[in-house]
């Protein structure tokens, strides 16, 4: 999905990876905006819920909002570093434009559901603070940004272990981050959407999460599944996946410890009608 040397003019006359191109083009169809919905009822129940259930999501959309800002700064300054083909240029750079758009989807749900905005994100990020859910990926993108600064600059070649390495560590990062990190938040919103509780906040969030699971994942696996089967990564390859699987491990652990922080308080999800959402389900 990387080019072997400096990319000529953009090349749609001959497609390398059209599954990529297919992506892309899907991303583009769904297209939306920020304000897609009316956030009025939400702000209305935000005031009239019981404090857990309004502690429980709003910690899960300032860490969304947290996590997406975050993917958004460093998808194409990485990428587009590495000589990315067509197809990877053009869909690296929607996602991003995707990512940006979730960020201000969860700001416009902040500014639009609570009156005392900063209050609530200090005192969400103070609690958040001992987990610090994103240290393990961040670290990875800052590892990867160096690396990508360098070849920028020079100093590492195309064919450097340290730039093999940071590709493939990329794509293992970004599948960390969007397919295992947002597993214990999505589930809480679309706990509450299911219930009949903040439903332009679920209907938000469904779909931020269409656009990740159905393009920014498979986007990532792709790219990693092909690059790992090509001869020049099999010397940095044992190395990348022994750093992968320690930062699964690490997304994984945070996950679990996000739960907890979430039920401190004892307090259950409670749903009619059906078994509530404890600690232990999630």
């Amino acid at each position: 999905v990387f080019l072997a040397t400096p990319a000529g003019p953009l090349n749609t006359i001959v497609l390398s990876h059209p599954y990529l191109w297919k992506l892309y083009k899907r991303l583009r169809s769904l297209d939306w905006d920020a304000n897609e919905f009316d956030h009025s009822r939400s702000k209305s129940e935000m005031m009239s819920a019981i404090e857990s259930d309004v502690f429980k999501i709003s910690m899960t959309l300032i860490w969304q909002w947290e996590a997406d800002s975050t993917a958004s700064r460093v998808i194409t300054d990485i990428i587009c570093a590495f000589w990315p083909g067509t197809e990877l240029a053009a869909i690296a750079q929607r996602i991003t434009e995707n990512e940006s758009l979730h960020t201000h989807s969860y700001s416009e749900i902040v500014k639009n559901c609570f009156d005392n905005i900063q209050d609530v994100i200090d005192k969400l990020r103070n609690d958040m603070e001992p987990l610090k859910r994103l240290t393990a990926v961040v670290a990875v993108f800052k590892e990867c940004q160096h690396t990508a600064n360098r070849f920028r600059m020079g100093e590492l070649s195309n064919n450097s272990s340290e730039v093999k390495r940071a590709k493939l560590l990329f794509f293992g990062a970004m599948i960390a981050l969007e397919r295992i990190q947002f597993t214990g938040s999505f589930n809480v919103t679309f706990t509450y959407g299911d219930r009949g509780s903040w439903n332009s906040i679920a209907k938000t969030v469904q779909k931020i999460a269409v656009d990740e699971l159905s393009v920014h994942v498979r986007t990532w696996k792709y790219c990693f599944r092909n690059e790992i089967k090509l001869p020049e990564y099999q010397e940095v390859l044992p190395g990348v996946l022994k750093s992968i699987n320690a930062l699964a491990s690490e997304v994984l652990s945070s996950e679990l410890g996000y739960c907890d922080l979430l039920f401190k308080d004892g307090v259950n999800i409670e749903r009619p009608g059906t078994t509530p959402i404890t600690c232990d389900i999630l």
